[in-house]
């Protein structure tokens, strides 16, 4: 994937104890904001850019611990 990031924003560590495999790992969390981003292999992949509200509202999607956390600190 290509893509421009003019700035990105520090925003806290993701410690998460709620399983077994997230006991063993840290995330850090930053914000990123992309000028643009384009994807080589058009022919392999599918993208589409979502708000968080679109994100939130996604039925029938199971995120990941990490992924709620991410959601309720952007």
């Amino acid at each position: 994937m290509a893509f421009s990031l003019s700035k990105y924003v520090y925003k806290g560590i993701i410690r998460d104890n709620s399983e077994d495999v997230s006991n063993v790992h840290i995330g850090v969390l930053f914000e990123g904001y992309v000028e643009y981003a384009e994807i080589k292999e058009v022919d392999n992949f599918e993208s589409t850019w979502l708000t968080k509200s679109e994100i939130e509202k996604l039925e029938n999607v199971k995120l990941e611990t990490w992924a709620k956390i991410t959601l309720e600190n952007i």
